[in-house]
């Protein structure tokens, strides 16, 4: 938990890289054991900096029309009755 504090990094995530064997490190009882080194060349080697995605704006989709700007919704016909008027 050291670990994950100090590199600002989800205990989870280290863990879980040390039961899958990408972090350098060996277990004492219920213990994982690492140094700073091997965490810094985990977190090199990672396809991503694991932790949570920061939130992106999403751009509208181009000719889509956006609801704050569009106006009203169209009208839809009323049915018309079939048959004898009563």
């Amino acid at each position: 938990m050291e670990a994950a504090e100090r590199f600002r990094v989800s205990r989870y995530t280290l863990a879980r890289a040390a039961r899958d064997g990408n972090l350098e490190c060996h277990r004492t009882g219920k213990l994982w054991l690492t140094t700073p080194a091997a965490v810094e060349a985990y977190l090199r080697g990672a396809r991503h900096r694991p932790g949570r995605k920061p939130q992106r704006h999403r751009p509208h989709q181009l000719g889509a029309p956006d609801a704050a700007t569009a106006g009203p919704a169209p009208q839809q016909a009323s049915p018309t009755p079939v048959g004898p008027a009563a």
